[in-house]
């Protein structure tokens, strides 16, 4: 599949037409990570994480988003959510103070990630303010869908530890 097939598959850009899409393709560069590897981290308070110059896209592989929190022997309680192929992260890179707020790991033997650099799609955005718009609805209902997730295993382990009362 070639990177345009791929990026008209991808949530984000859902909404785009090919032509848009194709302003979109040659910023992209890959970049392999392996297991283990650490692609970012995100801050324990606000505005402490690394600078969020890129907009991820996991091309192959998985990579899951944690908090990085201190005194945890287990990563297991700290994952907020698994990155599958076609989904995106790193959603800090279009929000200000552009700082990552979870970390990002590489899960599988190897991952391949599409790197979009902030200033590239920001500049895209204010050339034309469609592609701006629909990606950035397309964001919100990704961050509330990772909020809703998050929410329900909260009441899932509140739940839990009631039970055990």
């Amino acid at each position: 599949m070639s990177r345009l097939d791929f990026l008209k598959t991808v949530g984000i850009f859902s909404g785009l037409d090919e032509n848009e899409i194709v302003q979109i393709e040659p910023i992209c560069s890959e970049k392999d990570y392996h297991r283990d590897d650490t692609i970012f981290r995100g801050g324990q308070v606000i505005g402490g994480g690394d600078d969020a110059r890129y907009l991820s896209i996991l091309e192959n592989g998985r990579v899951d988003l944690r908090f990085d929190l201190p005194m945890r022997e287990s990563d297991m309680e700290t994952s907020v959510a698994t990155i599958k192929p076609g989904q995106c992260f790193g959603w800090s890179s279009l929000v200000p103070p552009y700082r990552y707020t979870l970390s990002a790991y590489c899960t599988s033997d190897q991952s391949k990630v599409l790197e979009l650099k902030r200033t590239d799609l920001v500049e895209i955005f204010e050339k034309n303010h469609k592609i701006g718009y629909v990606v950035m609805g397309n964001l919100s209902r990704i961050i509330a869908r990772r909020f809703f997730l998050l929410q329900d295993e909260y009441i899932k382990q509140a739940g839990h530890r009631m039970m055990r009362w």
